[in-house]
């Protein structure tokens, strides 16, 4: 039995594709980082504090896209590895975190390589392309947001 769900066909294709290119694409973008032996969580903190300077863990887990907990044991094996450092904030609720000098050594090695790839993956479409799904992309993102307030 074959029933057509009408737009809702079109929607559930749609988001199988991105869910699919996803998958895609995080199995190639994130080769070079298994070198380092960092997963991709793991190498997520590193560019983020690369790139931004010192953050609290809010700020790290607003910037990577990811769960508290999980990033707490991110932070700890990290921080086991001598790859970023952690003090307390002025508030003393707040946790500072920081790249160490090997954790930015790291960075400086695989990141060269993750940006290539994912110029090789993306570099697909056109710039105009690119910026129009981009656009698409993240106003459907800030209207699911928006839906959910």
């Amino acid at each position: 039995m074959n029933k057509s769900y009408g737009e809702s066909d079109i929607n559930l294709k749609f988001w199988i594709e991105l869910s699919r290119l996803n998958l895609v694409i995080g199995r190639n973008i994130f080769t070079p980082i298994k070198t380092f032996d960092l997963s991709p969580v793991q190498f997520a903190v590193l560019e983020a504090l690369y790139h931004k300077g010192q953050l609290s863990v809010g700020q790290i887990k607003d910037s990577i896209l990811t769960t508290s907990g999980n990033l707490t044991v991110v932070i700890n094996n990290l921080e086991k590895r001598n790859l970023i450092s952690s003090c307390p904030g002025e508030d003393r609720r707040v946790k500072l975190i920081d790249i160490t000098e090997e954790g930015a050594r790291i960075i400086e090695g695989v990141f060269p390589s993750h940006v290539e790839l994912l110029d090789e993956i993306l570099n697909f479409y056109e710039e105009d392309e690119k910026i129009e799904l981009i656009t698409l992309l993240s106003r459907l993102r800030e209207n699911i947001l928006e839906e959910k307030q």
